[in-house]
């Protein structure tokens, strides 16, 4: 199944960032690795065994896969919630 266009991957993160179905906070380990299959949790699309699969995990709660397109815009969408630096 073809991978969702870039604008349907930002609402669908968005959504899933504000009923805190994906985490805002950053992951305490990444590991980068061939596909198994199971379906990236920001588009809900399979991740390929031909595609690299990123896997997030945070404490607590669990660990999450995506593909890298998907990665980078949650990356960024999850940033853009954050609070700035207090100095």
């Amino acid at each position: 199944m073809p991978m969702q266009e870039s604008s349907e991957i930002i609402t669908a993160i968005r959504a899933k960032l504000a009923d805190r179905r994906l985490p805002l906070a950053r992951p305490s380990q990444m590991w980068a690795g061939d596909g198994t299959g199971e379906p990236c949790d920001a588009c809900d699309q399979p991740i390929p065994r031909d595609d690299v699969e990123y896997e997030a995990q945070f404490l607590p709660g669990g660990t999450f896969r995506f593909h890298r397109k998907c990665f980078d815009t949650w990356h960024q969408e999850r940033a853009a919630h954050m609070q700035p630096p207090r100095a």
